[in-house]
């Protein structure tokens, strides 16, 4: 997993970035409930936040980048929660709805970091598991001055279940998927 964000740089470095050419993003927003799977059963999740940023390199109609977004979400009735943190490396596609308002359909491939975090009950341990990710997004954008204002619908599923260690067990599955509406602002640098 470490030659994503060494790939990440490396197209950064070896690309010429004018200044109208990359964009930063900022963005929070909320972490959907849900569900996932702990050990052998599926639980409710609450909902939670979400908030990251990324850098873009704008391609006439499409754009490649990298996006860090962080969730958090508590499962319903419990002391316990799963908090992500993840690096996507994305290709967006935009296209024009009308005036400064601009769409945009994205795909993203990466790492999610899954850590579940328990206080009580039959699971009073901690631990993180890094795993493959991917990230669907669908968003629009409106030009507001020099920037934008953007929101956003973004999935994000892990590829495979996070092995979290406890002190009874080894090897502990936990599941994450997340649906997260966001809102953010971005900038030309």
């Amino acid at each position: 997993m470490r030659i994503i964000p060494l790939a990440v740089l490396a197209v950064g470095i070896a690309q010429p970035a004018l200044a109208q050419d990359m964009r930063g993003e900022v963005y929070a927003g909320v972490a959907l409930s849900g569900d996932a799977l702990y050990r052998d059963t599926v639980y409710d999740l609450d909902e939670g936040h979400a908030f990251g940023f990324g850098v873009y390199r704008d391609l006439g109609a499409w754009e490649v980048g990298a996006d860090v977004m962080r969730t958090d979400r508590t499962y319903t009735g419990y002391n316990n929660d799963v908090e992500t943190l993840s690096l996507m490396v994305n290709g967006r596609y935009g296209f024009a709805v009308g005036g400064s308002t601009e769409g945009y359909v994205g795909l993203g491939l990466g790492a999610i970091r899954v850590a579940y975090a328990g206080t009580g009950g039959d699971a009073p341990f901690s631990g993180n598991d890094l795993v493959p990710g991917a990230q669907l997004s669908l968003g629009a954008r409106f030009g507001v001055g020099s920037g934008w204002i953007f929101s956003e619908l973004k999935y994000q599923k892990a590829l495979e279940d996070a092995s979290i260690d406890s002190s009874a067990d080894s090897n502990v599955p936990q599941s994450y998927d997340s649906t997260s509406v966001i809102v953010g602002y971005a900038f030309n640098f």
